[in-house]
């Protein structure tokens, strides 16, 4: 696109190729292109804002040196500082795409109070595209981690069970991408509903889908919310294992930060 002059059209590309770190590409992968990315949108003035809010998640999950690495040469602004340039531009999309990065970082670090927060001003809004799929299920698995906490179980389920039926609807057009984010709802569905025995067999799909499907970061997420379970129903041994997989995963992805928190649960 960038040889017939749609700059647009290129820098657009190029932030799609940097949203492969939500689905489980390697995020050393992602990261090793991001000063280059970042470079070619900074001098075309498409997109730059984008691509700070990834540099600043990849960051958050890796742990590594890309943040300061950049920064060196270039300013990446603060969420707040994003916050503040799509609210005077009234750029929706920008402003969607700083609350989803947020949400990201909190739902990996299992700050679930926070997702729900951050996902509440758009349940009314029906899933349309991946990146809204994706911020439906993390919404979800969020809402059935709080249900199980809390003495009005009602409301969190029925935002847990309005996921689950987006990611049913999605799973009826494409069970590669979206059967093991399915059974992985499920699954959670299952636990806070106490039908303990129907959980452990969806967390057993959501783990066998997603390495078929290759999606490793959300094997890895599957094999940490069955150890949870699995401490949870009093069963240590099994839980460390499931804690094992799930850092070798998080490992594999690239996610060194979050490996390293698993590591230590």
């Amino acid at each position: 696109s960038l040889s017939t002059g749609d700059v647009d059209e290129a820098m657009k590309s190029r932030w799609f190729y940097q949203c492969g770190y939500y689905t489980g590409v390697d995020l050393r992968m992602i990261e090793a292109d991001f000063f280059n990315t970042f470079s070619q949108m900074a001098k075309h003035q498409r997109y730059i804002y984008y691509i700070m809010t990834m540099i600043r998640t990849s960051h958050s999950l890796t742990g590594s040196s890309v943040l300061s690495v950049i920064s060196e040469r270039a300013e990446i602004k603060s969420l707040e500082e994003l916050g503040t340039i799509a609210k005077t531009t009234s750029n929706m999309f920008l402003l969607w795409n700083i609350n989803f990065n947020e949400l990201l970082v909190k739902f990996w670090f299992r700050d679930f109070a926070a997702v729900a927060n951050l996902a509440k001003p758009f349940r009314n809004s029906k899933a349309k595209w991946t990146l809204e799929i994706y911020q439906s299920l993390f919404d979800g698995l969020a809402a059935f981690h709080m249900a199980r906490g809390s003495e009005d179980q009602s409301e969190w389920m029925k935002i847990g069970g309005e996921a689950v039926t987006t990611m049913s609807y999605f799973a009826q057009y494409s069970e590669f991408n979206f059967q093991n984010k399915l059974f992985l709802l499920q699954a959670e569905q299952c636990y806070s509903k106490g039908e303990l025995q129907q959980a452990e067999t969806f967390y057993e799909s959501a783990i066998s889908s997603a390495l078929s499907h290759h999606f490793v970061n959300e094997a890895a997420l599957a094999h940490e919310m069955f150890a949870f379970f699995c401490r949870g129903t009093s069963r240590s041994d099994m839980s460390l294992h499931h804690f094992i997989k799930a850092h070798g995963y998080y490992f594999k992805w690239g996610a060194m930060e979050k490996a390293r928190r698993v590591y230590y649960s």
